[in-house]
């Protein structure tokens, strides 16, 4: 997900979003330990300095939300994601 300044056409924020397995051996529930299907994992976050306390990074947030499901339940968290740092 990229975002791009209006007046300036110039990349002020992206982030890195993917689909990606868990470690072996992970699984997704206690109730069926066989199942591991692919979680959202969000990698990189970053919004140009000029660009902070503006709002960027949550939009980049709402939208890695809304493009890996998350809310796809109303907001019920269904889906996780995975954040790596």
């Amino acid at each position: 997900v990229v975002v791009v300044g209006d007046d300036t056409r110039k990349v002020i924020g992206f982030c890195d979003l993917d689909g990606r397995i868990p470690a072996p051996g992970f699984s997704l529930s206690p109730f069926v330990p066989n199942v591991v299907r692919p979680r959202p994992y969000l990698s990189d976050l970053a919004v140009h300095t000029d660009y902070r306390r503006r709002g960027v990074g949550s939009a980049l947030m709402a939208e890695a939300e809304r493009l890996s499901g998350k809310n796809e339940d109303g907001g019920k968290g269904k889906r996780r994601q995975q954040l790596g740092f």
